[in-house]
C-alpha cells in the first residue's frame, strides 16, 4: 500500500535502495560486486556469471541499453569497442514497489503533481508480486533482501499467537489481507522479519483490558510464525525462542497493570519458572511514564512530531472537533458512565469556555438545536469541546 507518509521519505533519500528487475544484475549488487556507478568491472562481472557473452552480441548490447549500462546511442555493432560507450549509472531501478494508494485528496494531487523522474522510482504492480513470493521467488529474494514486513494487529497471547481480523463470538472486523502472507514471507526469507504492532491496552465497555491476553479462541497469525512484537513499551523478539523464554519477553512489553495477572495464569500452567519475577526495569509500564518522557523530549524539541507530520486535509477546527468527538465516545462506552458523563453534560459550564467553542457547535449544526435528540447532541458536544479548553489536551 502506498501511503503518503512514503513520498516525503523517498524525497528526503530516506527510502533509496534501488531494485532492478533482472536477476544477474540484483544479485551482483547484493554481492557488492558491483555499484549503481557503472564502470568496465559492470560488464566484466555480467559477463562472469554468463549474463552477457563475450564478444557481446546485438542482444547483450540491447540489454545492457536497456539497464544504462551502454549508452542508448551506442552502435549494435560495438566489438570490441565497449569501452568507450558506457553509461554513467544504471536505470530503471525503483524504490517503491505497491499494489494500490490510499490517502487524502491532496495526496493524490501530489501524485499528479509529481515530476517524472521521481514517479519512475515508484513501481506500482499486481497484489500477487507483493504479497507473495510464488511465481518470480528467484528475483523477490534479492529483492527483499535484509526485508521487514510490519503490519499492526489487534491482541497477542503469550504465546506469540496474534488476533488481527476478528474478535470473540465470531465478530469480524476486518479483512486479513496480506498480513498471514508477509508474516509467512519473513519465515521463508533467512535474513527477513516480520514485526507485529499493537496497543497494549484498550478500553471495552468502559472497562481498560490488556491486548496481551494469555490465550484466545481465534488466532490470525499463529504462534508457530511468532518473530516480533511491538507495543508503546518496547520490542520482544521471540523468534526461535522456548515458551518461557518467549513468555518472558512479551511479558516486558506488556502494561504493567497486567504482567502480574498473565505472570500468574503462566506459572499456574507450568510454562514459567515459579521463581520468575519481571525484571525491574520492565515494571514500570505505565501510560504516565511515557507521558512523562515525551514532554520531557518535547521540551527540547517542541517543533517536532506534530500530530499529522506529513499534513492533513483536516483544518485545525476539524482536529479539535475530532478530539472532542473521540474523548466523549471513550466516556460513554457503558451505561454506568454514559449516565454519568450526561449529568456532568448538563452541569453550567464556565463562561471562558463556552465563548471559544460557539464556532466549532456551528461546524456541527448544533448551535441552534431543536429536537430532543439534537438537544442532548448538543449538550454533551459542547460539554466534550469545553473539557477539551479546560484541560487543553
Amino acid at each position: 500500500m502506498l501511503v503518503e507518509g512514503l513520498i516525503p521519505l523517498l524525497k528526503d533519500g530516506i527510502l533509496k535502495r534501488r531494485t532492478y528487475e533482472d536477476i544477474s544484475i540484483q544479485r551482483l549488487l547484493n554481492q557488492k560486486k558491483i555499484t549503481e556507478l557503472v564502470s568496465p568491472k559492470t560488464i566484466i562481472a555480467l559477463q562472469s556469471v554468463g549474463a552477457i557473452s563475450n564478444p557481446l552480441t546485438l542482444v547483450d548490447i540491447a540489454y545492457l541499453k536497456r539497464f544504462g549500462i551502454l549508452q542508448k546511442d551506442a552502435p549494435d555493432e560495438i566489438g570490441l569497442d565497449w569501452a568507450n560507450w558506457l553509461g554513467t549509472r544504471l536505470t530503471g531501478g525503483v524504490v517503491i514497489q505497491g499494489a494500490f494508494y490510499l490517502g487524502s485528496p491532496s495526496f493524490y494531487s501530489l501524485l499528479r503533481k509529481m515530476d517524472e523522474e521521481t514517479k519512475k522510482l515508484i513501481n506500482m504492480t499486481s497484489v500477487l508480486r507483493i504479497n507473495q513470493l510464488y511465481g518470480h521467488e528467484a528475483l523477490d529474494r534479492l529483492h527483499r533482501k535484509e526485508a521487514r514486513f510490519i503490519n499492526s494487529c489487534l491482541m497477542v497471547t503469550l504465546s506469540g499467537a496474534a488476533v488481527s481480523d476478528g474478535v470473540h463470538g465470531n465478530r469480524v472486523l476486518s479483512g486479513v489481507g496480506g498480513q498471514y502472507n508477509f508474516v509467512s514471507m519473513a519465515q521463508a526469507l533467512p535474513d527477513g522479519y516480520s514485526c507485529l504492532c499493537l496497543r497494549s491496552t484498550r478500553v471495552l465497555n468502559g472497562r481498560l483490558v490488556s491486548n496481551i491476553v494469555w490465550e484466545y479462541p481465534h488466532v490470525t497469525i499463529p504462534r508457530h510464525l511468532r518473530d516480533i512484537v511491538i507495543t508503546e513499551y518496547g520490542i520482544a523478539d521471540v523468534r526461535g525462542k522456548t515458551d518461557e523464554e518467549i513468555i518472558m519477553e512479551i511479558l516486558k512489553i506488556t502494561d504493567s497493570r497486567f504482567q502480574a495477572d498473565l505472570l500468574l495464569k503462566a506459572k499456574k500452567a507450568g510454562k514459567i519458572s515459579v521463581s520468575y519475577e519481571i525484571p525491574h526495569e520492565f515494571q514500570n509500564n505505565f501510560p504516565e511514564k511515557i507521558q512523562y518522557d515525551w514532554n520531557e523530549f518535547r521540551k527540547n524539541f517542541p517543533d517536532l512530531f506534530p500530530a499529522f507530520p506529513f499534513g492533513s486535509d483536516l483544518t485545525e477546527d476539524e482536529v479539535h472537533i475530532a478530539r472532542a468527538l473521540k474523548g466523549l465516545k471513550a466516556k460513554t462506552a457503558n451505561r454506568l458512565s454514559m449516565i454519568f458523563t450526561i449529568a456532568k453534560a448538563f452541569m453550567p459550564l464556565e463562561p471562558s469556555s463556552t465563548a471559544s467553542i460557539e464556532k466549532h457547535m456551528a461546524m456541527m449544526k448544533l448551535d441552534r438545536p431543536i429536537t430532543l435528540k439534537e438537544r442532548l447532541f448538543a449538550r454533551l458536544l459542547r460539554w466534550a469541546l469545553a473539557t477539551l479548553v479546560k484541560t487543553r489536551i
